[in-house]
């Protein structure tokens, strides 16, 4: 089910040039020159390995002549790279987000008792990628909510 507006929380980096929507209880968590991190915290305000979190980073730079192509094949490669991580894979989805290339794995790690929602993203010149986990399934689809809720900001 997908969460309503005022289900949802906006959060902006400047680092990753990223603007997303995740559910009510996430909450920005570090944030460096290249990356930043949204969990829900518990009552001590940490976040523990199996609780939802969505890790953004900028992974890549592309050369200014890159193509659409070039970055379009850059964002499968990298999800094929997410496919390749130990663990069942759920599924995979390719598509445009605000008119930028996108690839989506998903998997669950038995081992670890762990559901991985893989994306890579391309946007002007970085190659990104949003890795988030959770051991709730439901998860999932917010997840996939929030994806498609990205905007890329020109920085």
């Amino acid at each position: 089910m997908s969460a309503t507006t005022q289900d949802l929380v906006h959060f902006f980096s400047y680092r990753t040039g990223v603007s997303i929507e995740l559910p009510v209880g996430f909450e920005s968590v570090t944030e460096d020159e290249s990356s930043v991190t949204y969990a829900v915290l518990d009552e001590d305000g940490a976040a523990g390995p199996r609780d939802p979190q969505m890790h953004l980073q900028v992974v890549g730079e592309f050369e200014e002549d890159a193509t659409d192509a070039d970055r379009t094949a850059a964002v499968r490669a990298l999800a094929d790279g997410f496919a390749g991580v130990d663990g069942e894979l759920l599924g995979r989805a390719d598509r445009l987000v605000d008119e930028e290339p996108t690839a989506t794995v998903t998997l669950r790690r038995p081992d670890a008792d762990l559901l991985l929602h893989l994306t890579a993203a391309a946007h002007g010149s970085r190659l990104l990628s949003i890795v988030a986990s959770t051991s709730e399934e439901a998860m999932l689809s917010s997840y996939d909510d929030a994806v498609a809720s990205i905007r890329f900001i020109d920085l």
